[in-house]
């Protein structure tokens, strides 16, 4: 389409495999020079790799015009086929009918017909593409192969190309035994910023331009960043660039144009969306999320109710416990007042609520448990009376609400001389009233909580918060009271 445009003879970036395009980078030299002493000295095993679009096959191309006569390739590229295949092909090739023979006795003829082609001067060598795409059994079936030689020389030599996956899965302890007998390992490698310039000059050249004709030279650098050297990636880009430019009446590329075709080749990628209502990918999408949240639903129900049956700590009791109420408890001021039961002034909070519980002989409050302190302060928490912000017309504030024994306006009573607290890192409600108020924890949480209104949640305190603690008497000659 722009060839007119540009007075080219031929498409120069067309992804193919003209050796009239062939550039050697000093990277290919050296890999070529290597393949061909493999051929020559009639080694054994050969790996190159490399990533994708260096390269690879144009380069096995320019080896297979350069094997003398006597050199006979046998090509395989599409190695995803088991060992089998693999074989009755070789077989194929040598003219061996393969047809109801057993894998033993195929190998037999196969050595028989190479050992017959060494004793005429000729060998075969086995190319095979993609060899990344072989099964382990393969691998190793083929490593077998090269077992056919003579005294001399091998009479099968073995060339592996391949992604870095089959690096990867070479390196593996498994296939050692292969590793071990690969006598030329390359690697081809995309070329740097001065060769990508020197190919995209020399493709022009064959087609009857140069760089300096069709690009601008603020363009060498960007071309290199955008394609990084690889081969196939220049070709798209340029080709699509000279599109670009052709279609904007340019008579050359320039940055601008540049970066258009690289969005050009990109937008699939910049503009499909990543899903579409009923799409597979929505539903997925949907499907993991929901197993996420049942699953994270599912540990928080275990943790807590291993808090309150399998013994944690009263710190982890105490964490669970807020994180819970946290979660499912109104907003006091959502609550409904709960009227407190008329208990006998001997009678403790626990006898109180839970009629049937029974407490032990001889143990007083001090000796709570976490887990009934923890129950105490659930009970305690719907009688605690709500600060004036959060009264609302449903909360009963007059002084004689039944079992609101301690009143935000008797709250100067409790108050002759108190001690403030600033609240630090890792402090509990329950942890300061077992300070304060040891003796007795019930009484010390009613009257901490009366004694400091802005406290709507018992379950939480914070690090920097300072609370009121009424007078108890324990701490009267303490030199920090304020």
């Amino acid at each position: 389409m722009y060839n007119n445009h540009f007075g080219f003879s031929d498409s120069p970036f067309e992804n193919n495999l003209d050796q009239r395009f062939l550039f050697f980078s000093a990277n290919h030299k050296e890999v070529s020079a290597a393949l061909l002493y493999f051929i020559k000295w009639k080694k054994g095993f050969a790996m190159v790799c490399g990533d994708v679009g260096t390269g690879k096959t144009m380069l096995i191309n320019y080896l297979l015009n350069k094997l003398p006569d006597s050199v006979h390739p046998i090509m395989i590229a599409n190695p995803d086929v088991g060992y089998i295949e693999i074989l009755r092909y070789v077989a194929g090739i040598l003219k061996i009918d393969a047809k109801g023979k057993r894998v033993l006795d195929l190998v037999d003829h196969v050595k028989a017909a190479l050992v017959q082609a060494s004793s005429q001067g000729e060998r075969f060598v086995l190319i095979i593409d993609e060899a990344h795409l072989l099964s382990d059994r393969s691998i190793e079936q083929i490593r077998l192969l090269s077992n056919i030689e003579t005294q001399e020389h091998k009479l099968f030599q073995i060339l592996l190309l391949g992604q870095y996956e089959l690096s990867y899965k070479l390196s593996r302890p498994e296939l050692r035994q292969l590793r071990q007998r690969i006598n030329i390992n390359r690697f081809l490698a995309p070329m740097d910023a001065a060769e990508t310039i020197q190919y995209i000059d020399h493709r022009l050249k064959m087609a009857g331009s140069s760089f300096d004709d069709c690009f601008e030279s603020s363009c060498k650098h960007l071309v290199f960043k955008m394609t990084k050297g690889v081969p196939r990636s220049i070709n798209q880009l340029c080709d699509s660039a000279l599109l670009v430019c052709k279609a904007e009446n340019l008579q050359k590329i320039n940055r601008k144009v540049l970066k258009k075709a690289g969005t050009a080749l990109r937008s699939d990628v910049l503009f499909t969306p990543s899903s579409h209502p009923g799409s597979a990918a929505l539903s997925w999408k949907t499907i993991r999320i929901l197993t996420a949240s049942g699953a994270c639903a599912m540990v928080l129900i275990l943790l807590w109710i291993s808090g309150y049956r399998g013994g944690l700590s009263e710190k982890s009791q105490y964490f669970l416990h807020g994180l819970y109420q946290s979660m499912w408890t109104p907003p006091a001021a959502l609550r409904q007042p709960i009227s407190e039961p008329t208990a006998k002034p001997e009678t403790s909070l626990i006898e109180t609520q839970h009629p049937g519980r029974q407490i032990p002989e001889n143990k007083d409050q001090s000796s709570y448990s976490a887990a009934a302190l923890l129950e105490m302060m659930q009970t305690l928490q719907t009688e605690t009376p709500a600060s004036p912000v959060e009264k609302t017309g449903n909360v009963d504030s007059s002084p004689s609400s039944a079992g609101k024994d301690v009143q935000p306006e008797n709250q100067v009573s409790l108050l002759h001389d108190p001690k403030r607290v600033v609240v630090k890192k890792g402090d509990t409600l329950i942890g300061i009233v077992s300070q304060f108020f040891p003796e007795n924890k019930v009484d010390g949480i009613k009257k901490i909580l009366a004694a400091n209104p802005m406290v709507d949640d018992i379950n939480r305190i914070y690090t920097g918060q300072e609370l009121i603690i009424p007078e108890t008497g324990s701490y009267r000659n303490d030199p920090n009271w304020r």
